[in-house]
């Protein structure tokens, strides 16, 4: 039987953000996506997420629709979005590293 005990993060539609304290790892999962992240690359990839502007990084698709490509710190994983999809995880990654701040500060 599995030990860890995962806390949620942070929640939204088809998003998942959850610590494991034990493992001292994060999964994000978006849709049948789950990527795990230790703590210090979750933070370099929300920093990053919060870093990077739709406008400006936008790619017209084959569909005619604008889409967004977030790289991940696993080379073949990349996500992507339509613009509303990522406001909604950039707001998802700020509000799962402040319950992570709150977590690890509460472990120490």
């Amino acid at each position: 039987m599995n030990q860890c005990q995962t806390k949620i993060l942070a929640e939204g539609n088809h998003f998942n953000v959850s610590y494991c304290g034990c493992c001292k790892r994060i999964g994000l999962f978006y849709n049948n996506i789950l990527s795990g992240f230790d703590v210090i690359e979750f933070e370099h990839f929300s920093e990053g997420v919060q870093s990077l502007n739709f406008n400006e990084g936008a790619i017209l698709f084959p569909n005619h629709e604008l889409y967004i490509i977030v790289t991940t710190c696993h080379p073949d994983v990349q996500f992507c979005f339509n613009h509303d999809e990522f406001l909604q995880f950039q707001n998802l990654m700020e509000e799962a590293r402040l319950m992570l701040d709150v977590y690890t500060a509460l472990e120490a």
